[in-house]
Formats: C-alpha cells, structure tokens, sequence
C-alpha cells in the first residue's frame, strides 16, 4: 500500500473541505442530487434531451468541466470519458445534419453517419474543437487534411498563428493548409490553438510498471485536470496545494481508494526553481516511497510548467501535531495504546529503509546509496485512513531535506549549512568539526517520540508547556527551544548536555499513574539510546525497529504489559558532558542559516 500527503503541513490548521456550489446544485426531498442549472457546466449528458441544448457546440459547454485556472482564457476541459459520452453517433449526425443547408454537397444524408463514424474514430477531439469555435463545417476539409486527434496538439508560429504538424519519422513541421482556406482567420487559428488543449487534458499516471513515478515536462499551454485548487501552507521550500483531479484524468483510483482518498492530491510546487534542488527532492521520493514501506510518503509523479517544477502526492487526513491538537486530552484505552506503538514501530520501519534500503523498492540496482530524512517531526508525519486499521496509519513525509550519501561518504558530510527544524536539531549540527550521519534522525526521533508520550499522558496543553520550557540562551546569543543545552567553559569551548528540562519530564512521566511496562521501556530507549549528545553512541535505525518491534508484539500478546499501571520512580540520570567548540556560523548573505 502506498501513502502521501496532506501534506499535513498546516500552519493554521484550517479544515479544507471541499464543498458544492449551492447554485449549482438543486437538491430534492430524496436527498439525491439532480441536474444542474441549465446554465451550468458539469452536466451529465446522459441526461439531458435534445430540447435542452441548441447544438452540439451548446451541449459540449454545459457538460465540460469547470476549470480551475481563471487566468485561462478557456472556461472547462472535457476528459475522454466525458468526451464519449457527450459526441455519440446520434448527436454528431445531428450536428452534421444542420450543416446541408449550407454544404449540400458534403453534407448530403446518405454520407453523414459513415462521416460520423470516421469523426468518431480518428477525429473526436478535433471535431469537438472546430464545433467549440463554430467552424464545424470545416471537418471535411480537416479530415482531408489528415489531421487526426492522434495529432494533437499543433504547433502554431507566427503573429498569423498558423497551425503545424510534425512530419511522421521526423521533426520536421508542416503547415496545414485546411486552416489557411477562405473563412479562417487569425483568430479562429488562435481559437484552434487554444480550445486543442481543453479536449486534451493530461493524463497523470505513474509509469507503466505501476510502481514509478512519471516524470512530464508540460508545455506552457497544457490543462492540468484540476476541478478545484486551494492553498493550504507555503513553507520554507515549497507551497502545498490540495487540488481536486477530475477522476477521468488519472489513473490513482486503486491508491486513492485503499486511503480512502477519493480525487483529492496534494500538490507541492517548488518556491526556488532550482533544477539541482528538484532533482534532489525527487530522487529520495523515488527511492524512499510507500510502495516499499507502507508507513513512507509516496510520490506519484513529478512535472515542470511555466519553468515551475511541482510533485504530486496523494492527500492526507492531517499532520500528527494537528492530531494532537484536535486530540488534546487523549484517552488511554487500549484501543489506543495498541494502535500508538504500531504506528511509532511503523515510523522506526520507515527511518530504517531510509538509512538501509534493501528492498527492490527502496533502492536502485547497483547504486549503493544510504539516505538521512533530516527532519523527522510530528508536522512531517501524515495520517492517512486505512481499510486495515479504523485509527488509520502514519506516514513519514516530507523528504525535502533528505540527503542521500554513497557507502562510501555517508559517515563523513559536514555540518555546514546544514537545514533543519532548529527545535529539534542534534548537538552535532552546532559542534565545530562535527559530521552529519544518520544518527541525526535518530535524535529528532528521540525528541518526536518524547513529545507524544507528554501529550499521551498529560494532553497537549502541557505538551505546550514543556516546549516552552525547553527555551533557554544559545551560544549564537538568542533563545533556543533544542533537547540539549551549550554551557560556556571558558575559551571558546562548551559543554554539551541534555537539557535538564528533557531529564526531568522523563522521569515525571515514568512516575505518571498512566505508565505502563511498554511506556516504561520506550521511556529507556529515549533516554538512553536516541537523546544522546554522542552521535555515535545512538542506537542505530535497525536496531532500534527490532527492538521496537519486539515490544509491539509482546503488547499484541500481553495487555498487562502495555495497559496496566505500573508507575515507578526514575532518578534523573545527567549524561556526561560532551566538550566541544561551537560551530562558527557561516550564513550566505540574506539567506539563514537555519530552516524556521
């Protein structure tokens, strides 16, 4: 099963729901909903008779779908489904038929349902264009052209805009000369040019071994299928867009519906139009996706338009920090406890294949590579429903920050210009000399997983608190909320220590009457295995899985061991300072240091 993205991000948390427009939509005592308003788009054609359009060029406007993109000067697209079903037999014999009275020659009765048939096959598209720009009458002379949907779309030159095709076996363009005739003018050319790409919307898919995400570079013209498009968070590197795809446009229904998803994707779009950056982000999306690991993002397709460069995902419920919030004075039943250590076992699954991919589906043949997420946090993780749990299944997201480093290097990256979520940074991102490895997310997951059992016993208010708490003076000389504290020694070098905030809270939850043997030892793990200020000294992401998968198992076998109480006291044990030298800030001129 394969996961993606709310992308949970949400800064405001503000619900996005999509609703109907009421004036559109007349609902009866049934409670079904019927045919729109007669001057609406979106019709079922299915239900409309003759009496309710005047030609087919009026019947392909109240059936189109609405597009989302104002700035276009087209008003709806029409999918290939909704295509078929609006041009049958019948009505494209109709809409020859008023033709005789001008073309009685071309038009004649006995020859219009074998051309019907030919415009059925091979010239759908085309013919739907030249009724949209009321030059039905020219499909004759276009069909003689050999102008197919095939085709589609022309290139157009020129301030005349003329129309091309390209020469088949080669790349040579032609101009076709049906669009030069008596009655075609620069403005039907333009037309032609413009309405080819609303009969034509992308299809977005994955490549045909269903497992890949395609990669389009768009022309500037190109229909994105979206029905509907809102903004939902613009971060430090990209603006998150819910989009609504028209479900003839895609082929996602069997993800979509495993996640209960409906048409509803989260579109990312780059800020910086980096190509190096892009590349980088969906390379470790590529590597690292949920079609390995169900509790890892997946990207389903990258694009570039309007030199932009974009990625899709599927959309998510929320965030874990909207979660907690929504949630903010959690139950422990047993349901819950049970359902809280398979997924932080699923996250720690996923943090695996991510520094060790494996698996055929995580790792390309032959390029030995290891990755780092880099900013594991409760905003990064996505809830997403799913047929296999009621509670639904977290998924880490968000590898925009993810590095990818040879066997070779991947103990050796500098901390410089290291981008991160500073509340959460390890000690080594700030130590003069000190190498990034992939310890780093063990931290932040030490952290990410110290911030749950805090709201999990004593709700989010004081989760709230304790991060507040967590502020105390930085050698850089403003306040930091990071798990670990700087104490200056004089000469330039401090000691590194957890902060005594983080000791304590772990101690008080261990005594807390809701601790049970499962809590106790996750507790352990935190304390002595993850927020350790020795980078080399943190358990490594293996590990921690089995040991974390051990525990769900037992709980599955045991509810003594995850739901009984069996709170105990815990001295504060202060590790060792680590002594280092503070890591001399180098930012790029206007640009920070750090990820806010």
């Amino acid at each position: 099963m394969a996961h993606y993205i709310g992308p949970g991000i949400n800064s405001d948390h503000v619900s996005m729901i999509i609703k109907p427009d009421t004036d559109e939509i007349h609902r009866v005592d049934s409670g079904h909903e019927v045919a729109h308003d007669q001057d609406a788009y979106g019709q079922d054609p299915d239900l409309l008779h003759r009496s309710d359009y005047k030609d087919l060029g009026h019947l392909l406007r109240k059936c189109g779908i609405k597009y989302f993109d104002t700035r276009r000067s087209i008003k709806c697209f029409w999918p290939a489904p909704v295509l078929q079903r609006i041009m049958t037999r019948e009505r494209v014999v109709d809409e020859l038929q008023s033709y005789k009275d001008t073309e009685p020659g071309i038009f004649h009765t006995t020859a219009l349902r074998t051309l019907a048939d030919t415009i059925l096959h091979h010239h759908r598209k085309v013919f739907a264009v030249l009724v949209l720009i009321s030059k039905g009458r020219s499909i004759q002379a276009v069909i003689d052209a050999h102008v197919k949907d095939a085709q589609l779309p022309l290139e157009t030159s020129g301030t005349d805009c003329h129309l091309y095709t390209t020469l088949q076996g080669s790349s040579q363009l032609a101009r076709i000369d049906c669009f030069e005739q008596p009655g075609w003018d620069i403005v039907h050319r333009e037309n032609f040019s413009e309405w080819q790409y609303a009969v034509d919307p992308c299809i977005l898919k994955l490549e045909k071994d269903g497992r890949t995400p395609k990669h389009e570079d768009f022309h500037d013209k190109i229909v994105l299928p979206f029905t509907h498009e809102a903004e939902r968070h613009k971060g430090g590197y990209g603006v998150i867009t819910k989009v609504t795809v028209h479900d003839g446009c895609h082929d996602f229904h069997a993800l979509l519906r495993s996640i209960k998803a409906e048409n509803s994707f989260a579109k990312k779009q780059l800020i910086n139009d980096d190509a190096k950056e892009f590349e980088g982000e969906a390379e470790a999306l590529r590597r690292f996706n949920g079609f390995g690991n169900d509790h890892m993002v997946t990207l389903l397709m990258t694009w570039t338009l309007h030199r932009s460069y974009n990625l899709l995902f599927p959309w998510a419920k929320c965030d874990l920090d909207y979660y907690w919030e929504s949630n903010p004075l959690p139950i422990m039943e047993a349901e819950t406890i049970l359902w809280t250590s398979k997924q932080i076992t699923g996250i720690a699954s996923a943090i695996r294949s991510i520094h060790n991919p494996i698996s055929k589906n995580l790792r390309v043949e032959d390029d030995d590579k290891y990755g780092r997420h880099g900013d594991l946090k409760a905003e990064n993780i996505l809830l997403f429903d799913s047929p296999d749990d009621p509670k639904g299944i977290l998924v880490v997201a968000d590898l925009g920050l993810a590095k990818l480093n040879s066997i070779v290097s991947r103990s050796a990256q500098s901390n410089h210009r290291i981008h991160c979520t500073p509340k959460y940074k390890p000690p080594e991102s700030d130590i003069e000399g000190a190498k990034i490895t992939r310890s780093y997310d063990i931290w932040t997951f030490g952290c990410l997983l110290l911030e749950w059992m805090c709201w999990l016993f004593q709700g989010h208010s004081n989760k709230a608190i304790f991060n507040w708490h967590l502020g105390s003076p930085y050698p850089s000389g403003s306040i930091a909320e990071t798990f670990f504290e700087m104490k200056a020694q004089g000469n330039g070098r401090y000691h590194v220590v957890v902060k005594p905030k983080v000791l304590e809270k772990m101690a008080e939850l261990h005594a807390d009457e809701k601790c049970t043997q499962y809590f106790h030892e996750l507790l352990y793990l935190v304390e002595e295995h993850m927020l350790i200020t020795r980078a080399i000294y943190r358990m490594d992401s293996e590990t921690l899985h089995k040991k974390l998968d051990g525990m769900y198992e037992r709980a599955q076998n045991d509810r003594s061991y995850y739901y009984d109480s069996c709170k105990g006291s815990r001295q504060i044990r202060e590790q060792d300072p680590l002594d280092a030298e503070f890591k001399k800030m180098q930012p790029r001129a206007g640009q920070p240091m750090l990820k806010a």
